[in-house]
């Protein structure tokens, strides 16, 4: 197999780095590669692959998915299409009513809430472990997304 010349290549060395860091502290965040192997399908040496920076291996489509899913929120599909100069904007199920409504309001609070007891519970025994950090930013990332959809909703109809 022949070496691809990199000038040939539609991404730069510093894109190919911000995919590696990213896919690195993501995959920290899903857990490591010990846990997220098993969510991924993938061993844990390809998973160390993907963020090592010294290996040429990529992270793939799927296995992207299943970390974003892991994480329950898009922030590697964010990293790849802010990368390419776009933001994603999320597809609201729902009966097209742009509106907002005491539910957005009921749900915001229940997102606060559900903060606030996360934190709470990860400070009880005064250190915030990798489980409780991975937990946390997942939580406030729900609460964030909820106030986009707000936000998107005023912006349009108010």
């Amino acid at each position: 197999m022949s070496k691809l010349d990199p000038a040939l290549f539609l991404t730069t060395p510093e894109d190919r780095l911000r995919i590696k860091a990213r896919t690195e502290q993501l995959i920290k965040l899903a857990g490591g590669p010990g846990v997220f192997q098993h969510v991924a399908g993938v061993p844990t040496d390809m998973l160390s692959k993907y963020g090592s920076r010294s290996e040429p291996n990529f992270i793939n489509a799927a296995v992207v998915i299943a970390l974003d899913r892991q994480l329950d929120a898009p922030l590697m599909v964010a990293e790849l299409a802010a990368m390419l100069g776009y933001r994603l904007v999320p597809i609201d199920a729902g009966d097209g009513d742009e509106r907002v409504t005491l539910s957005d309001v009921t749900d915001l609070q229940r997102a606060d809430g559900d903060t606030a007891v996360t934190l709470m519970e990860a400070l009880e025994d005064g250190v915030i472990d990798i489980g409780e950090r991975r937990k946390g930013r997942a939580t406030i990332a729900r609460q964030i997304a909820k106030l986009q959809h707000i936000d998107r909703k005023l912006a349009r109809a108010g």
